[in-house]
Order: C-alpha cells, then structure tokens, then sequence
C-alpha cells in the first residue's frame, strides 16, 4: 500500500512539472505574439517593456509606445496568473506626457514607469 502510495506521488508531482511547463510555453507565445503585433504596428517614436515584479501579489508586464513628443500613443498591461492572464488596452493614460506627474498616482505605475524608461534606453 504505501509503495502505491509514492508512485502516485511521484506521478502527481510529474503532472504539476508537466503542466507548468505547458502553461510557460503558451504565456511565452502570448507575450512574443503581443510584443511582435505592437512593434508592426509602430511607425515613429519608442517602444519599451516595463516588468514589475513584487515579491508578494501579482506582477505586471506593460507594453508602451512613446511618440517623438513624449507622449504616450498605446499602452498594453498583463496583470494576472498564468493562463489567466492576458493583454489588455490601458487606455486611460494615452496621450499622456511622460513627464506627467498624474502618472506617479496611477495604480500601475511601476510597470509604466520602467516601460518608460526602457523605451528611452533603448532609443539611445
């Protein structure tokens, strides 16, 4: 009985690995998919990716481009678990100066702030 018992440990722990890996695989391909979407549909200006990750909650991933002037033109967040999550349209700070300081009271702030910064990094 108890030999019963480790195996089907053993297989329970191998289907938890199994699945996970799964799901990294299609959250990947959604990332790549989005990243690869708003990149084509970018003709001027700068694109970043901002990744907030706390230690304890949810950690986001945004997705923004900047024109020429500051201001920011599209912003996509994923917030959420695993398959859970999704990209979704952040349209209440378009239009936006990135020099804004309603910016800083946005609930999303920290992943828009490092987009930010990665979109002028990059431009450099």
């Amino acid at each position: 009985m108890r030999i019963l018992d480790g195996i089907l440990f053993i297989a329970f722990l191998v289907v938890v690995v199994i699945s996970k890996q799964v799901i990294g695989i299609v959250n990947s391909q959604m990332y790549v998919r989005e990243y690869k979407r708003m990149i084509k549909e970018q003709r001027t200006g700068h694109f970043g990716v901002g990744v907030y990750r706390p230690k304890l909650g949810i950690g986001e991933v945004c997705f923004i481009v900047i024109d020429d002037e500051g201001r920011i033109k599209q912003c996509k967040i994923l917030r959420g678990l695993s398959i859970f999550a999704k990209f979704r349209d952040y349209d209440k700070i378009l239009e936006a100066k990135v020099s804004d300081k309603e910016l800083a009271k946005d609930r999303h702030f920290k992943s828009i702030q490092a987009a930010i910064q990665h979109a002028y990094v990059a431009a450099t």
